[in-house]
């Protein structure tokens, strides 16, 4: 194994680097693959008859190699050409081809899995003969899971070609370099395999790379009070799959749901911008009696979720008593906050602490009577 292997992303300052590598040590056991550049991933049947044209106009020996050197000057100015370097010594000795999955123009965005969220692709490794076998490719695909979750990307994919063993037709990265990092098959397309390696991340994640200002310090302080209070996070399925939602529970019970959307190009387009919370209202009578103070209680009643609002279908909602007072065709989420500011998020405060308590005296009676349940509400009001 190398010693001290230094990791640089690839930028236009690091071009000299780059060609430095391809032109002296990425092929010298593979001289007809010498040119390569790592271009192909990055060019479409348009521009390789580009290409054709050029080299047959050249007519030189090494037309081929000027007009992908050319190609690959242009994408890493552009940065369409992006990845990582490693160095031994201060000497390039290896390349890992990753970018968004978006930046490549054929065959990995055929391959790659539409999963509605953002995915890095590792689409090539090069390695110098004399270091292969070093850690070398591992350190680089380290590099790219680490900064792609900084990043805010949902996940890696990665392309190894099955059951080969030479190093030629590894160039997408040899199966036992994904299995060692943590990545999952999750699909096999002729004779490659789709890997994946997906971050687990939290709720505070969407909130700082999708809102910003009050939206973003708001959902944050919201965020912390409900990590404090002992809740639980649950990441929505299903119809929520792909998009920011989680379920708020409570010793197993759903207490809210929350939406972080984000604005502008962040916001999933099915959704409303910003943030929202919903408190559950079904199968239980929390909001009907419970002791708040007056202005909180307008504040409550003005966040009322009516039937239609979300775009479902609630049969057309259904009477409750809401803190002493009648409202119609409420929605099964009694509450809902759009976007909502301190004093809003104050009284979400409240209502989660009337849930909770809810919930903390049904966990210890199987049938609480309403004067057991009124009692532990002032209790905790009081204090």
């Amino acid at each position: 194994m190398i010693e001290n292997i230094t990791i640089k992303p690839l930028t236009p300052d690091l071009a000299a680097d780059y060609f430095d590598f391809f032109d002296n040590r990425a092929f010298s056991d593979n001289v007809e693959w010498s040119c390569c550049y790592c271009t192909y991933f990055h060019m479409n049947e348009e521009s390789e008859r580009e290409v054709d044209d050029e080299v047959k106009a050249d007519g030189g020996s090494d037309a081929l190699r000027r007009a992908l050197r050319s190609r690959a000057e242009r994408f890493i100015a552009e940065c369409t050409l992006h990845g990582y370097l490693a160095y031994a010594d201060g000497v390039p000795i290896g390349f890992c081809n990753a970018n968004d999955k978006s930046a490549y123009a054929r065959h990995i965005n055929e391959m790659a899995l539409d999963d509605g969220g953002r995915t890095k692709a590792a689409a090539c490794f090069v390695i110098a003969p004399n270091y292969r076998g070093q850690g070398v490719a591992t350190a680089l695909l380290a590099r790219v899971v680490s900064d792609a979750k900084a990043a805010g990307y949902n996940a890696v994919e990665g392309y190894p070609k099955r059951n080969e063993t030479g190093d030629a037709f590894n160039f997408t990265g040899p199966e036992r370099l994904y299995e060692k990092a943590g990545f999952t098959e999750t699909a096999r397309l002729d004779d490659r395999a789709v890997v994946r390696k997906v971050f687990e991340r939290k709720m505070e994640d969407y909130i700082c790379e999708t809102l910003a200002g009050d939206a973003q310090n708001n959902a944050s302080v919201f965020a912390a009070y409900l990590r404090a209070q002992d809740m639980e996070f649950e990441r929505g399925t299903g119809y929520w799959e792909d998009k920011r939602y989680w379920m708020i529970k409570y010793k197993g019970e759903y207490l809210c749901f929350i939406l972080i959307n984000g604005r502008g190009e962040k916001a999933h387009k099915d959704e409303p911008e910003g943030w929202i919370i919903w408190f559950d209202g079904g199968g239980h009578n929390s909001f009907e009696d419970a002791l708040l103070d007056e202005y909180t209680k307008e504040l409550a009643w003005r966040n009322v979720d009516y039937c239609g609002h979300c775009g479902g279908v609630c049969d057309g909602g259904t009477h409750k008593i809401i803190f002493g007072k009648k409202f119609e065709k409420v929605c099964n989420t009694t509450f809902r906050f759009d976007n909502p500011d301190s004093e809003a998020v104050e009284c979400a405060k409240k209502l989660v602490e009337i849930r909770k308590d809810d919930i903390w005296r049904a966990s210890r009676c199987d049938n609480p009577s309403k004067m057991e349940v009124n009692k532990c509400r002032r209790s905790n009001f009081q204090r």
